[in-house]
């Protein structure tokens, strides 16, 4: 179920919004959801609530509404249906992986498999997230995630930003970016499957920092149209 918190009143359009766009990304990270939340302003949540009865994204895509979910390369020794979106209280085969005790999506990704002579045999483990439209901001809450020797990555296109880092495998990680993007992974980059569970997660269709100077743009021209034709009509 989507969830919007909405700071501001102005309705911007997305040609105002593309025009404030900057040239480079610039990454901030995040491993506390109220810092993410007051740093976004404006943002989106999915906690998966209106999901009836469990279903896998392992071999089909989820769509859950404003972004599709889905699986590729290697699910480890795990079952592949922890690729799932789960309706009990805590995942059906790992309670480790509970978030928060209600609906949730888990996942278990294997590592990359490279055989001698032959080569690369199975990619590495991906759940992939695919945005209707561009967003600027994007996190969880995780459970069980980067546990022990097990490494996790966030992949924005080139970049990659270990969920390890900050977090001790339970608890939020998020990103905000100045460019906009519509696809965001999580990726294994260890020797060892990883399962995991996530929810709420959240991300942000508006510009964080283009909200206020656009509205006020958008203010001040509003205000001067109004002056002139007040002078029209006193002219």
């Amino acid at each position: 179920m989507i969830k919007l918190k909405l700071l501001t009143a102005f309705a911007l359009s997305a040609g105002v919004l593309s025009a404030a766009e900057p040239a480079e990304a610039i990454i901030t990270t995040f491993t506390d959801r109220a810092t993410f939340e007051n740093t976004v302003g404006n943002f989106q949540i999915e906690d998966f609530n209106d999901v009836t009865s469990a279903v896998s994204y392992f071999s089909t895509p989820f769509d859950a509404g404003e972004f599709e979910l889905s699986f590729s390369g290697n699910p480890g020794p795990f079952p592949s249906d922890e690729a799932a979106i789960e309706v009990t209280p805590q995942p059906v085969n790992e309670s480790a992986w509970n978030v928060n005790g209600t609906h949730q999506a888990s996942a278990s990704v294997g590592p990359e498999i490279t055989l001698p002579f032959i080569g690369t045999i199975a990619s590495a483990g991906t759940v992939t997230f695919t945005f209707d439209t561009p967003i600027f901001a994007f996190g969880a809450d995780f459970a069980n995630i980067s546990n022990a020797i097990r490494t996790t990555n966030l992949v924005l296109g080139n970049a990659t930003f270990p969920i390890r880092d900050g977090i001790s495998s339970s608890g939020f990680f998020g990103i905000t970016s100045h460019t906009p993007f519509t696809e965001i992974s999580i990726q294994n980059d260890s020797f060892f499957a990883d399962g995991f569970g996530f929810d709420n997660v959240t991300s942000q269709p508006i510009p964080f920092e283009a909200e206020t100077s656009v509205a006020l743009a958008l203010l001040g021209g509003y205000m001067g149209v109004k002056k002139f034709h007040q002078r029209q009509a006193n002219g």
